[in-house]
């Protein structure tokens, strides 16, 4: 499942949105409501725009705009009956203009703020389901700072191959690799997946695994990627034994694509 971000997630929205206005409009047109009503539903769809893009000032803006129109419309059928038989149906309809674009502006707002929050901290690869750059990154920082306060060996294996293409079944071959790594790593495993210029590289941080335990596991990932992915791959380990004085930079400088 991909993550969603703010722009799908506006995209989504939007677009059901606007299917529903219509679909009320049209149910409306269909039985011969009053033609002024059914242009005031649809005029809550540019006010949905609006608060999508602008949030809560863009729908506050259009809401009241909405509102204004609403009244122009009106005016004719107000010079002719008056304004007392109008007023209720007039007031409900500015006051749900304002409160649509108030209310679902702030309410997008506080969504792109969460959805953004979520993006900085999401530790997950879309493709593989494996953690991503951020959270190898992270996983090596955590390694790298225990194995120099307990003097305590780590390694780090990684296995290169050439890009799959980004079609339906490559990612289902790329979804089946993630989950056979981590049906077959430790708990205390950190595995990800990383694709960066045509080149997909899958990392493997191995807390307290000593440079022979790392040749193995390095071997076994290799049968296992090459074998899933039907590639030709270049598999390599690092160990640190905890006495680099900055162990970390020394390790991120050897993979690709970290930030």
């Amino acid at each position: 499942m991909r993550t969603l971000d703010w722009d799908r997630a506006r995209a989504v929205l939007l677009a059901t949105g606007v299917g529903l206005i219509a679909l009320i409009a049209l149910t409306a047109f269909i039985r011969d409501v009053d033609r002024v009503e059914i242009v005031a539903t649809l005029m809550y769809a540019p006010i949905l725009a609006g608060l999508l893009s602008f949030g809560l000032t863009g729908g506050l803006a259009l809401g009241l705009a909405a509102a204004g129109v609403y009244i122009g419309l009106r005016l004719p059928a107000i010079d002719l009956v008056g304004i007392t038989p109008l007023a209720g149906t007039i007031m409900s309809r500015v006051l749900g203009f304002v409160a649509f674009g108030a209310l679902g502006g702030w309410a997008a707002d506080q969504l792109r703020t969460a959805l953004d929050r979520y993006e900085l901290i999401d530790e997950v690869d879309e493709d593989s389901g494996l953690g991503n750059a951020r959270a190898i990154v992270n996983s090596i920082a955590r390694e790298a700072s225990r194995a120099k306060r307990y003097a305590t060996p780590f390694s780090v294996v990684t296995t290169t191959f050439d890009d799959i293409g980004t079609d339906r079944r490559s990612r289902a071959r790329l979804r089946e690799l993630g989950a056979k790594i981590a049906a077959s790593i430790r708990a205390s495993d950190q595995a990800a997946h990383i694709r960066s210029d045509g080149t997909h590289q899958i990392v493997l941080v191995l807390p307290e695994t000593a440079a022979d335990g790392a040749e193995t596991v390095a071997a076994n990932l290799g049968l296992l990627v090459g074998g899933v992915m039907s590639r030709d791959v270049v598999t390599e380990t690092i160990t640190d034994a905890g006495d680099d004085t900055d162990p970390l930079a020394a390790l991120r400088s050897r993979l690709i694509d970290l930030p």
